[in-house]
């Protein structure tokens, strides 16, 4: 039971059947998602947030409040729904290659929340390759922690839903890290980069960042899957890739990176 949505529409004086056709829904299933029964997708939980004005990702994490723009981040999540640890490490890491297999989508808005409002700490820019539903949400959620107009200069969203060959999406990622470099003037900036995509077979970056000179850049470079999505195989192969591998939880060494000397 969702008792703070239900709250929240009770004091707009509004009926689900109101709230459900301003949200382009049917009422009996706004209702489920009300009861608890159901979680909406992205499009439908940015509708809703927006008739009764609230935050998108409440839905993905019930238990998220936001702080108001506390300083350092130590606090960025109430009822310890983030790891301030993995802020940290976003925070604090120039140039790094990592690949992130999420269990929860909830647990994947935070995450990439955590990377954008990091990258903002520390006035780096940053590129999210992700599919376009998911913007809005981020979007929103950042204008809980920062200054908007900050948040708007440092952030770049770039829809990859249809790119679905992997020369293009190398081409794409080359060509948004040299715009950016070209355009701030500084060749040692520092650039954060996430990539989201479902197809692990055609999108195994970890090599050929080597031949897009990523590797030369100051680059805080993630790629994530849903790991329920990737086979055991599929997990080594990248495993292989990637100097270290982050899950829902934490982040570590992989220990079948082939540039380890002791692999």
């Amino acid at each position: 039971m969702r008792d703070w949505l239900k709250q929240l529409r009770k004091s707009k004086k509004l009926t689900q059947e109101q709230v459900a056709s301003c949200s382009f829904i049917d009422r009996s299933y706004y209702s489920q998602i009300e009861n608890g029964k159901r979680n909406p997708s992205p499009d439908v939980a940015i509708n809703i947030a927006k008739v009764l004005d609230f935050n998108p990702l409440c839905f993905f994490k019930d238990e998220l409040a936001f702080s108001n723009k506390i300083d350092g981040g130590a606090h960025l999540f109430k009822n310890d729904a983030f790891d301030y640890n993995i802020f940290c490490f976003f925070r604090d890491t120039e140039q790094i290659r990592l690949i992130f297999f999420y269990d929860k989508i909830e647990d994947y808005y935070i995450h990439v929340l955590a990377y954008l409002y990091a990258a903002i700490q520390k006035n780096r820019h940053c590129v999210i390759f992700d599919h376009q539903e998911y913007f809005s949400i981020y979007k929103k959620s950042l204008e809980s922690l920062c200054d908007v107009e900050k948040a708007i200069k440092y952030t770049h969203y770039i829809d990859i839903k249809n790119i679905e060959n992997p020369d293009i999406l190398f081409h794409e990622i080359n060509n948004k890290l040299r715009n950016l470099l070209t355009h701030l003037g500084n060749h040692e900036a520092t650039i954060s980069v996430w990539v989201h995509k479902d197809n692990t077979s055609q999108y195994v970056l970890g090599k050929r960042l080597q031949k897009l000179g990523i590797n030369n850049m100051k680059t805080l470079f993630v790629q994530a899957y849903n790991a329920w999505s990737v086979s055991a195989g599929e997990h080594t192969k990248l495993m292989k890739e990637y100097p270290f591998l982050m899950t829902d939880g934490e982040i570590f060494s992989s220990p079948f990176y082939n540039g380890r000397k002791d692999y």
